[in-house]
């Protein structure tokens, strides 16, 4: 089984807002300027970073370099991000450094020691020399902001926790919190604050809901079984196509202490209502998009995660396939055994 990534890394870590139309350090004297090729390309490249277009922007901002014959702020700490948006963290790494080496003012010295921890982090695969660097790194940039780096602050708070220094990182993000901090991030603060293992653990976040026949749902009552949890669509042909697979598993391991259970990413109730009905989907169904896209993080469909009795994620899996039906069995079977082992203890 591949490693898996913490579905929480896309918010754990909150990279400094990019820095669009900053001129470089270490300018050369008047007269001899940077092409103006250099800055048609690293504004392009910078303009496809706001819009969320990374790896395009690598490959301009590749060119950028190239046009400018010697290290610039603008092209190290852009690609250190566009490296790091698309999981490229050695890259990611070697630029941050150099970024981290040419920044001047406080701005860039921020974005650079932020993206630097970023990679670290993640390059590290919890390396614990690495996960220490990442702590230097982001609290360089908090220090540096004066405390007003509030996404550094989160960061460091969640490294610590990662090292299992959970007084320092529940502390921190106790500051991120009241500093302002919201939206999903702030969510993941306060799951964090209440059980800093989930940053140690690929535990299943916390959550509510209603089945489609009325059944209030949460996480917590799933304890003590194994889950398949399925983010689906009626949209999504490789999902249709996995409901005959799922309809046998579910109904095959009725008498364990097993549950299949789908979650829609549909636009239209009325329309999963039929879908689920036609196709005798007779498992616990939920129609979600936050649930989806805000809780679990999930960007692919369809999207398996299997979860053992205590809430720990063991395996995750996108796309469908032979191979893949035959692993999901295989899956599951063996943590029906270890959980069948472990209640016999």
């Amino acid at each position: 089984m591949r490693q898996l990534i913490p579905i929480s890394l896309s918010i754990a870590l909150l990279p400094s807002p990019p820095l669009s139309g900053q001129g470089d350090p270490q300018a050369p004297p008047a007269g001899d300027a940077l092409p103006a090729a250099y800055y048609e390309a690293v504004e392009e490249a910078e303009t496809l970073m706001l819009e969320q277009r990374p790896k395009e922007a690598i490959r301009v901002f590749r060119r950028a370099d190239r046009q400018a014959g010697r290290p610039t702020l603008r092209c190290a700490l852009g690609l250190a991000e566009a490296y790091n948006k698309v999981g490229a963290f050695k890259d990611g790494l070697t630029q941050a450094r150099q970024a981290v080496e040419l920044a001047a003012d406080v701005g860039e010295r921020v974005h650079a020691y932020n993206q630097l921890g970023i990679a670290l982090f993640a390059q590290g695969n919890g390396s614990r020399p690495q996960l220490e660097e990442a702590v230097g790194a982001f609290r360089r940039a908090l220090e540096i902001s004066g405390g007003k780096a509030n996404g550094a602050r989160f960061s460091l708070g969640y490294v610590l926790l990662k090292l299992g220094r959970d007084d320092e990182g529940v502390a921190l993000l106790e500051e991120y919190l009241a500093a302002g901090g919201r939206g999903a991030p702030a969510e993941q603060a306060r799951s964090l604050i209440d059980n800093p293992l989930r940053a140690r653990v690929d535990l299943i976040p916390d959550f509510e809901a209603v089945t489609l026949t009325g059944e209030f749902l949460t996480s917590e009552e799933l304890r003590g079984k194994v889950v398949l949890l399925d983010f689906w669509g009626t949209w999504c042909a490789p999902c249709v196509a996995a409901v005959p697979h799922l309809r046998r598993l579910a109904r095959r391991a009725a008498k364990h202490p097993f549950v299949v259970l789908s979650i829609s990413n549909d636009s239209d109730e009325k329309a999963l209502r039929s879908f689920v009905a036609q196709h005798d989907m007779d498992w616990p169904q939920i129609w979600d998009r936050r649930l989806v896209h805000d809780t679990f993080d999930v960007q692919s469909f369809p999207t398996y995660l299997l979860v053992d009795p205590e809430g720990k994620i063991i395996f995750r899996e996108t796309g469908w396939s032979s191979r893949i039906a035959g692993e999901l069995d295989a899956q599951v079977a063996r943590a029906l055994r270890r959980a069948r082992k472990a209640r016999a203890q």
